[in-house]
């Protein structure tokens, strides 16, 4: 992606900070992971181009004899006194740049959340559960709420789902320019869809890149409850094409990404006069990079049931905490009796509202009520506003 007109564009610019986007390739998730921050690097551009703080070793050193000439004797400097900064002040956090904010946000985002695995059950050893909560900060109103709720398919669910992906992978010569290419957060092909330009929207591609490595954390974290093995340990015939990522399957990272990214842009752009299209759009997108992975044998369609639907959740509880929607309703995931369902992200979200699947015996449900009282992020909302401040 090295056109600066591209949703990651901005990444082909940055030059010498490309170094650690290599290790992006594999990053936290084997998406990007947390290297893939310096995509946010990427909005400010030419950082990268000379080296640390967009200085060239040559002109460093420039800089330094020409400071000699001309700031004269200590006597004649004038010192200034700045006023100090308030703190928590969002006019300040908007002149910091995009890495450092990156950081702040995703405090904020992961601090609001507690993740609670169920124990054991010596007489179910397929069982594994892990509940996803919300909680405000003390002395903000005392909110707990789950937001989401994650029980991992059987075995037996599994090695169903195995045939699934042996009947895409058919599909491998057809895709893999598309999946090789979304190995890292694929923003570009968002991107050609809103459109991003690196710009023209800066602030969105940041918003974009924020929501995505929350997503990436969430969906880590849950990975490590469920322990959900991935599809090669079922049937070494697969051979993926595509490097095997070593952690967990269940829920599908990219998935989860995808699925937030698509939920988060739709709602910044839905005042825009062709909104509904693009959020078609945008789904099916998210759709077919999820898809994507089945193909390249390194996940069950099962992942990406999993994953969507904990992205589209994420999406509207990110917009909650930037102040940008009232509510969310939790979402529960019961993987058990999954068999060789297969994955359409129209089954959980359609014609602009998100909703719950159930199948035979599994499903996604919605929480009964929506949650409400959740706390504004000062600073998410920042960046939120600048974001939306680009589609006025």
């Amino acid at each position: 992606m090295a056109s600066k007109s591209q949703a990651g564009g901005s990444t082909g610019v940055t030059g010498v900070t490309g170094v650690t986007g290599v290790t992006g390739v594999t990053g936290v998730t084997g998406v990007t992971g947390v290297t893939g921050v310096t995509g946010v690097t990427g909005v400010t551009g030419v950082t990268g181009v000379t080296g640390v703080g967009g200085i060239a070793p040559m002109e460093a050193g420039a800089v330094e004899n020409a400071r000699d000439a001309i700031i004269g004797p200590r006597a004649e400097w004038d010192i200034a006194t700045p006023a100090p900064l308030a703190p928590e002040d969002p006019a300040d956090f908007k002149d910091w740049f995009p890495l450092g904010r990156g950081f702040v946000l995703q405090a904020e985002l992961l601090t609001g959340l507690a993740f609670v695995p169920a124990d054991p059950d010596p007489a179910d050893p397929d069982f594994a559960k892990i509940d996803v909560f919300h909680r405000n900060r003390p002395g903000m109103a005392d909110l707990t709420a789950e937001i989401a709720s994650y029980t991992r398919p059987t075995m037996a669910d599994f090695r169903t789902q195995v045939d699934l992906i042996l009947n895409y992978a058919d599909l491998r010569f057809d895709r893999m320019p598309e999946a090789l290419t979304q190995v890292t957060y694929p923003r570009h092909y968002f991107g050609v869809i809103l459109p991003l330009d690196v710009d023209r929207t800066p602030r969105t591609l940041e918003l974009m890149t924020t929501a995505q490595e929350f997503a990436t954390f969430v969906a880590q974290r849950i990975k490590m409850s469920l322990a959900c093995k991935r599809p090669n340990h079922f049937a070494p015939e697969l051979q993926a094409n595509l490097i095997m990522p070593g952690h967990g399957a269940l829920p599908s990272g990219h998935a989860t990404e995808a699925a937030i990214t698509a939920r988060v842009l739709s709602i910044l752009a839905a005042h825009l006069p062709n909104a509904a299209r693009l959020t078609a759009l945008m789904m099916r997108q998210a759709e077919r990079i999820a898809v994507n992975r089945t193909v390249g044998g390194v996940h069950y369609p099962v992942d990406s049931i999993a994953g969507a639907s904990l992205g589209l959740m994420l999406g509207e509880y990110f917009a909650v905490r930037a102040g940008a929607r009232a509510d969310v309703k939790g979402v529960t995931f019961d993987g058990r009796g999954v068999g060789d369902t297969d994955f359409q992200i129209s089954d959980y979200f359609r014609d602009g509202e998100r909703h719950g699947a159930p199948g035979r015996g599994h499903g996604v449900t919605l929480g009964a009520r929506a949650i409400a009282g959740i706390e504004t992020s000062t600073q998410l909302k920042a960046l939120w506003d600048l974001a939306a401040e680009e589609w006025s």
